[in-house]
């Protein structure tokens, strides 16, 4: 799988993408513990519960294992 090379990345209004997770489950510190990331495989998902008007936001998943790797365009 590629689990080990997914990275979820979160960008709000007019900000920079942030990192959310990484190695598809991850969390980076200072990400709240409602976010989380999970899947095996190439069937992955980011997760945030509960759902809050704060998470207003676009989220962005990039695999680097296949050549060409994925890249969050925005």
């Amino acid at each position: 799988g590629i689990t080990h090379f997914v990275v979820w990345y979160e960008q709000k209004s007019r900000q920079r993408l942030r990192i959310l997770i990484y190695k598809a489950s991850s969390r980076v510190s200072g990400v709240p513990a409602g976010f989380s990331g999970g899947g095996s495989g190439t069937l992955l998902s980011l997760t945030t519960d509960p759902v809050e008007d704060g998470n207003a936001a676009n989220y962005y998943c990039q695999q680097s294992k296949e050549t060409p790797p994925t890249v969050p365009w925005v």
